[in-house]
């Protein structure tokens, strides 16, 4: 059960699909400044604890995904626009060529 603005609900975390990416210990020991990311202390300085930490991020490029996996079709033009959003810098064959990598469970499904 989580608890978020007072209302409590249950969250199947597996069915957030998401990564987690966690900083080695000598890049956490890189931040100047001493945090905690929990606990009554965080909340007050959540803004300024996540200006030290906003270095500390997972860094790819397009060329490294070789994969995207989305539920259904209904999802695709979503998924299209968001990453031609994320993805604005980068030339147009190389977000082509991202765009064929999408598939969903529903055709995976059906291939085995």
């Amino acid at each position: 059960m989580v608890t978020r603005r007072g209302n409590t609900f249950e969250v199947i975390f597996y069915n957030e699909r998401e990564w987690r990416y966690v900083p080695t210990l000598e890049e956490i020991r890189s931040i100047k400044g001493s945090f905690q990311l929990w606990g009554p202390n965080y909340t007050p300085r959540k803004d300024e604890i996540n200006e030290l930490i906003s270095a500390l991020k997972l860094k790819f490029e397009i060329d490294d995904i070789t994969h995207i996996i989305i539920n259904d079709d209904s999802e695709i033009s979503l998924m299209i626009d968001h990453l031609r959003t994320v993805f604005i810098a980068e030339p147009t064959e190389k977000i082509d060529r991202l765009l064929t990598k999408i598939s969903t469970m529903e055709r995976i499904a059906e291939e085995f």
